[in-house]
């Protein structure tokens, strides 16, 4: 294998272990002088030697994560713009994904390295002038095509984060909640603040994770407990505590593993104490800062185990986890049998565990009255995920009346009761999401219901139909000066797509013609109908086709 270096920053590694078959070799052994021969011979006799031992090699899988965020994020500033530089045209994001910047290190397949971006949201980017909550997600979509072409991948970074004084001398900031046990903050409970921002990601991003990863929050028992009913992995880079009780900021040891359990890699968690092994479902995977682990992961390999490595970095670092180079070719030559094989995080997950199943559940969802039953092929990693915007405008999670399927034959069932979140008049948005035990995970379609009048107006058990009119955040956003908005349309309709200022005065008619069904955008330069630069500020743009109309924000920063 040729190895080259990359330039660059990395910073972190999970290590997991599993023992391959070997395949014994044929061995063609010299015929053997005859034994009686031998004895008698005058000569001192030389020692047996025993035949030679071919040991099969095992692979290491290299899976680099990066957490996606915003550079610069100022905790003491309730509402900010945040800076997406990164993810802009020219820019680093950019030049990762159309092949510019992925370095120059090549796995035994002569393939570069992919990545794993683990995007963040939280109630700090909920609360930004940017006005999404999973604005990292906006900012990366537009890569998709080159995402997935790469062999990319994308998880879930959160931040437990709520504006609120934590220390009582009359300053807020936006802290690290210390609990998720339904205590109320400003912005809602802990556990409804982490179910507002899931609920975002499927409802308005069509997104429903199988890899996690905290930011700034150790997981307490009662965080790792709502995780299990959501994620079937776990990429911790923060230690396993109980109850985390300590001096200071109380975050002191968060990164002491010393409380791990022993020859826990990875682990189930258990329901009692978090930091036993125990009867939880999801798996653990530990990242650390030891670059022992690169080194115990190849010397393991050359014995005839696989091990899978797992790095991280953030999406500000130049190095995008590539200065793990030096370590691989140090290895590489001291164990120049051992196969290395670039992957993203779920890939070798699956590789380490075995998992051959890729094939993601066959979902169908029915109604019967304010009931809605949502039905699988397979079983599930847990029940399906119900996220609902409410008609107050409230992103939140609505769980089935019983968390135990109703199983018939190869069919398994849940019942949700919608009834309690019709009592206000006015449209709701409905979708369910979830994933297999493999990772496989689903999104339905985003189901627009108009109070109970709708449901009441269907037969039981008719398939809903899906809203898929949709207006997308503009991106890059915030922006200067040219921005572009993308639009879904589900059937043929007159378009008119028009810039508004604050005020409601029209800046700018960027559409007014008719379309056809499928994806379109529009780019607005930052100009007004007079061929005018405009000022910074915040705008709206409105999307009208037909009978339906939907409005956003966006933000253009001179």
């Amino acid at each position: 294998m040729t190895a080259r270096r990359a330039a660059a920053s990395a910073a972190t590694i999970c290590i997991l272990c599993v023992s391959s078959s070997p395949v014994p070799a044929q061995l063609i052994l010299p015929s053997q002088p005859d034994s009686s021969a031998l004895s008698s011979s005058p000569f001192p006799q030389p020692a047996t030697l025993a035949p030679p031992v071919h040991v099969r090699r095992g692979t290491v899988y290299i899976a680099i994560t990066i957490d996606a965020e915003a550079r610069s994020f100022v905790s003491s500033e309730r509402a900010q713009p945040l800076d997406l530089y990164d993810f802009a045209p020219g820019q680093l994001i950019d030049r990762v994904m159309n092949g510019l910047q992925r370095g120059s290190y090549r796995d035994s397949r002569d393939q570069l390295p992919k990545y794993t971006w683990m995007l963040l949201s939280g109630e700090p980017y909920c609360a930004s002038l940017n006005h999404d909550c999973a604005a990292v997600n906006s900012a990366i979509e537009h890569y998709a095509k080159q995402a997935s072409e790469w062999g990319d991948f994308f998880g879930w970074h959160y931040h437990n984060w709520d504006w609120y004084d934590r220390d009582g001398d009359g300053i807020a900031y936006w802290n690290q909640l210390l609990t998720f046990d339904s205590t109320q903050y400003p912005d809602g409970t802990d556990v409804q603040l982490a179910e507002k921002t899931l609920a975002y990601l499927v409802l308005e991003k069509h997104f429903y994770p199988v890899l996690f990863r905290s930011g700034w929050t150790w997981e307490s028992t009662s965080l790792s407990n709502w995780l299990d009913d959501v994620i079937p992995f776990d990429l911790s880079n923060f230690s396993p505590h109980r109850n985390l009780v300590v001096p200071a900021d109380r975050i002191a040891n968060m990164y002491d593993w010393r409380g791990a359990p022993v020859g826990w890699i990875p682990y189930h968690p258990s329901s009692a104490d978090y930091k036993r092994i125990g009867n939880m479902k999801r798996l653990i995977f530990r990242t650390s800062n030891d670059w022992y682990d690169i080194d115990s992961a190849f010397g393991a390999a050359d014995s005839g185990q696989n091990r899978l490595v797992i790095t991280y970095t953030h999406s500000y670092d130049d190095g995008l986890g590539l200065d793990i180079s030096p370590d691989l070719e140090r290895n590489e030559g001291r164990y120049p049998l051992v196969r290395i094989r670039f992957v993203n995080a779920l890939e070798g997950i699956r590789a380490i565990l075995r998992i051959t199943d890729t094939l993601p559940p066959t979902i169908s969802v029915t109604r019967a009255g304010d009931t809605f039953v949502v039905s699988s092929n397979e079983r599930l990693f847990s029940f399906p995920y119900g996220a609902l915007l409410d008609p107050e405008g409230h992103y939140v999670r609505i769980r089935p009346t019983s968390t135990r399927p109703v199983v018939n034959g190869s069919s398994y069932s849940w019942t949700y009761d919608l009834l309690p979140w019709f009592a206000s008049v006015g449209t709701s948005f409905l979708a369910f999401a979830g994933s297999d035990p493999a990772g496989n995970s689903f999104v339905t379609n985003r189901f627009q219901l108009d109070g109970r009048r709708m449901i009441s107006s269907r037969p039981a058990c008719e398939p809903l139909v899906p809203d898929e009119f949709d207006l997308r955040q503009n991106f890059p956003n915030p922006f200067n000066p040219n921005t572009v908005i993308s639009f879904n349309l589900r059937e043929q309709a007159t378009v008119h797509l028009a810039v508004i200022n604050i005020e409601g005065q029209l800046v700018k008619v960027l559409l007014d013609e008719a379309m056809a069904p499928g994806e379109h955008s529009a780019q607005w330069d930052g100009r007004n109908a007079y061929n005018q630069p405009v000022g910074s500020g915040v705008y709206l743009y409105r999307l009208q086709a037909g009978d339906k109309s939907i409005t956003r924000k966006m933000l253009l920063v001179k």
